[in-house]
């Protein structure tokens, strides 16, 4: 699956370039649109990018999984090297001990993430704050061809940006 991003200047422009993809075979639930005028993507009938697409808590949340698992581990190690009062936890306790640790990592970078702008979205912080609006289209690889026609017919020859639907830890985009 990959994720076509392309900058509109209005939500008219979006609208034009969703029917164009629906007309392509595109599924109306794959075409998303961030713009601050949420009203005016409603009043379309476009479908507003979720809380998924515009914040980064499932990046940060792996990130904060990893981390959590690496310092339970650290944990677990430190207690059986240096047992306190000679007691070492059994392995079921160091087991509790790793997932709960971890989870709560996740949980935190969860919080983190929600507070930051969804690394996919952000180097177009700046056409979004001047009006202008982001079209994210999700598209599996034997459609990809067709939307990016139907988005050339428009006068778009190529995508701002194209990135995969996968969500990876340490995944960085280069825009």
């Amino acid at each position: 699956m990959k994720r076509l991003f392309y900058v509109l200047g209005s939500l008219d422009g979006a609208e034009e370039a969703s029917f164009a993809l629906r007309a392509a075979g595109i599924g109306k639930h794959r075409i998303h649109v961030i713009c601050h005028d949420e009203a005016g993507i409603e009043e379309r009938h476009l479908l507003s990018a979720d809380w998924v697409q515009e914040r980064d808590v499932i990046r940060m949340g792996e990130r904060g999984a990893l981390a959590g698992l690496m310092v339970g581990l650290a944990l677990v190690f430190a207690v059986y090297a240096f047992s306190p009062l000679g007691l070492a936890p059994d392995a079921w306790m160091a087991v509790a001990i790793v997932a709960l640790v971890t989870c709560f990592g996740a949980w935190e970078g969860g919080f983190i993430g929600w507070m930051q702008e969804n690394f996919q979205v952000k180097p177009f912080h700046r056409a979004l704050e001047a009006g202008c609006c982001l079209l994210t289209v999700d598209v599996p690889v034997q459609q990809f061809e067709d939307a990016r026609n139907a988005m050339a017919r428009l006068g778009m020859k190529s995508p701002a940006l194209q990135d995969s639907t996968w969500i990876w830890p340490f995944h960085r985009v280069d825009a």
